[in-house]
């Protein structure tokens, strides 16, 4: 299955993902997480604040 949201779980050391923007942005206001919305190339973080990902090539 293809995810809009990848998250990062820092604590678990694992890769997550959901296609439910709630629960993304809810992880995101966590220290413990990194949450990057891959349709919009946003990298979600606490306080609803969102940043371009930026590409290497």
């Amino acid at each position: 299955m293809k995810y809009r949201y990848i998250i990062t779980n820092t604590m678990e050391g694992q890769i997550e993902g959901t296609c439910d923007e709630a629960v993304a942005r809810d992880l995101a206001e966590s220290e413990d997480h990194y949450v990057v919305d891959v349709v919009a190339g946003r990298w979600l973080m606490p306080g609803g604040v969102e940043q371009e990902v930026k590409g290497r090539d």
